[in-house]
């Protein structure tokens, strides 16, 4: 992923009256169970196998793909890098609280900023969660991160990168409890994993976020 120095993240309370569908719902799922897979690092990035007798929309490969355009959109800086869930017939799923998401990846995104060590640097951050069908166990939350280049060698760089990887986790352990869980349980999702790649650059988060920039320059960045 190229970070974008034109990035324009969403303002989260725009989407208060956002509704997006349900997993089942994406599919058109009418009968039977489908195993449902996202990951765009393949030929087929979506793929939807049938448990035999399964009956469903035949626009549902268009339909979850723009279901994940929307996420991506939304979720900016950060995208869903993988996705796997047993899909089922059941009007009482709930879809994702998008609000929350968004406000929560926003929080890791504008937190990175603080990093002043960092200035100029990219973080690579991988956010997932598994929940293995009839487990029983809780959603188990995890974060990687990452430096790009010399800059990972550099003691400092790495402290810096810790401390915000220390933040993030709990951000993220906090969303996965309060939000992702029920959707994670409720459309049966097995895997999910959201990938980005946060530029420490506070001008253009201000910018990102549309606050106004500094008059001296659009970027701190030499």
């Amino acid at each position: 992923m190229f970070f974008d120095f034109a990035l324009d993240l969403v303002k989260p309370e725009t989407l208060a009256e956002t509704h997006l569908p349900s997993l089942h719902q994406a599919v058109g799922l009418k009968n039977g169970e489908v195993t449902l897979t996202v990951d765009p690092t393949i030929r087929k990035p979506i793929r939807i196998k049938s448990d035999g007798s399964a009956v469903y929309s035949p626009t549902a490969l268009r339909d979850v793909e723009d279901l994940m355009l929307t996420l991506n959109e939304a979720f900016a800086p950060f995208s869903v890098e993988f996705l796997k869930a047993k899909v089922r017939m059941d009007d009482s799923v709930w879809p994702i609280d998008l609000v929350r998401c968004v406000s929560t990846l926003q929080m890791m995104y504008l937190r990175a900023q603080q990093c002043t060590d960092l200035l100029g640097q990219s973080i690579l951050i991988e956010l997932s969660v598994s929940h293995p069908a009839g487990s029983g166990k809780q959603p188990e939350p995890s974060v990687i991160f990452g430096l790009m280049g010399a800059a990972a060698q550099e003691p400092m760089n790495r402290s810096s990168c810790e401390e915000y990887c220390r933040a993030v986790r709990s951000l993220w352990s906090m969303l996965v409890r309060t939000c992702l869980n029920q959707w994670i349980r409720e459309n049966g999702v097995s895997e999910f994993r959201l990938a980005g790649e946060i530029l420490v650059d506070p001008a253009v988060a201000m910018a990102a976020i549309g606050e106004p920039l500094p008059q001296t320059a659009a970027s701190n960045l030499p």
